[in-house]
């Protein structure tokens, strides 16, 4: 470039502020502040709105996985409750099956003594007054 050049640009430009954007009059400097400012506000807000929804979704499913968790406890302990009850029914029909089988084999004069007709209590003793 010729010097003539570099000068003739050198005064066209404008001075620039820390953010390289040109200086120019307070008014236009205050309207484009405002248009830098409104779309870092809109920025913000759609990133706080794409935020809010995510956290929306994650709340369901952390809610649904909390669901699941407690149903499937609540599930499990009545299944185990009901196993037990089952185990129980079961054993005790078992033990009176033994019982009943062992019972049969006693003899009758076992199971029995026979009766003495009260052995004269009942019949010579005086009432009681």
């Amino acid at each position: 470039m010729l010097p003539k050049q570099i000068s003739k640009q050198g005064g066209n430009r404008q001075a620039q502020n820390l953010e390289g954007l040109p200086s120019e009059t307070p008014r236009a400097n205050t309207s484009r502040l405002r248009r830098i400012c409104s779309s870092k506000i809109a920025e913000a807000l759609a990133s706080i709105g794409v935020l809010a929804i995510c956290a929306a979704a994650f709340y369901r499913i952390r809610e649904l996985l909390a669901a699941l968790l407690l149903f499937s406890v609540i599930l499990g302990t009545v299944i185990v409750a009901v196993l037990i009850l089952w185990l129980v029914g079961e054993a005790t029909h078992e033990a009176a099956g033994r019982v009943e089988t062992r019972v049969a084999r006693i003899a009758a004069h076992q199971i029995a003594a026979p009766s003495r007709g009260h052995c004269g209590h009942a019949q010579g003793s005086p009432p009681w007054n």
